[in-house]
């Protein structure tokens, strides 16, 4: 058997066991998750108001957003299992997803202005990135029914 067939054989069943151990991940923190809301909701029942504490709260929206991002990094996964590629604008939305659930998270007494200005710009260069992969991915697509000019601009080909 040849060295190269080996190790795509080893990656696929590595890839494999990665989707299989996700999708557990995912499956159990969307339990812990609903435990969780449940929990909270009966305390406060109990305790005689209908309304969740801010770090209640804040402790769910954490779990919503690791699910979320655990069923990403799943679709992620899947994808490179059924195309032998990684998509960088899959890679890019699970960044924004993380980092986007670091801000809703986040105690902002506890932090400085150059963190919070810090995941500001990371938040503007993982969107820089996805909206130039998707905009290739769209120039890619119609490439065949423009054509460039001189000017570069671009012109509908009669046909």
């Amino acid at each position: 058997m040849d060295i190269l067939k080996i190790v795509k054989l080893t990656e696929k069943i590595v890839i494999i066991i990665l989707v299989l151990l996700m999708g557990l991940v995912v499956l159990f923190s969307t339990g812990e998750l609903a435990v969780y809301i449940l929990k909270e909701m009966a305390n406060s029942l109990i305790q005689h108001h209908l309304l969740l504490e801010k770090y209640e709260l804040m402790k769910i929206f954490g779990l919503f957003f690791n699910v979320l991002i655990g069923l990403e990094l799943f679709e992620t996964v899947h994808l490179y299992l059924k195309d032998d590629i990684i998509h960088a604008e899959y890679v890019l939305l699970v960044g924004l997803t993380a980092i986007a659930r670091k801000i809703i998270i986040i105690d902002y007494e506890e932090y400085t202005a150059e963190y919070v200005l810090m995941l500001a710009v990371l938040i503007a260069s993982l969107a820089l990135g996805f909206y130039l992969i998707r905009k290739a991915q769209v120039y890619k697509r119609v490439k065949g029914k423009f054509s460039d000019n001189e000017a570069g601009i671009n012109e509908q080909i009669e046909e």
